[in-house]
């Protein structure tokens, strides 16, 4: 799952968990974020209700307040065990959200996590 956290961030389709079908309600993806080609693949066999393509990366992140993704905890440390979590830090340009679009990111991020 974690190799597929930041595209579940940057997407926002139909069938991917975190989906808002107000498009004016989310930030566009994440700045520059390329995935590697086998990440539609990877995402489907987590979450088989995803038909994802590289595609449907291009037309995202363009110019988004999302800016960076940041891996916390022990993870991928000497320190990380099997029942250990992690948090990811979603770094953003704050004075480029609207209210609804902070609220939006918050409501998708918390249907991540479940």
């Amino acid at each position: 799952m974690f190799l597929i956290l930041p595209s579940l961030v940057h997407l926002n389709l139909p069938g991917v968990p975190g989906y808002i079908e107000d498009p004016q309600q989310v930030p566009d993806g994440v700045l520059d974020f390329k995935p590697e080609d086998d990440i539609p693949r990877r995402i489907e066999r987590q979450i088989p209700s995803a038909n994802v393509t590289l595609a449907d990366f291009a037309r995202r992140g363009g110019s988004s307040p999302i800016y960076s993704l940041a891996a916390m905890g022990s993870l991928a440390t000497i320190a990380q065990t099997s029942k250990s979590d992690f948090d990811i830090w979603v770094c953003v340009k704050k004075e480029e959200f609207t209210p609804e679009k902070i609220e939006g990111l918050a409501v998708k991020l918390k249907e991540i996590e479940k």
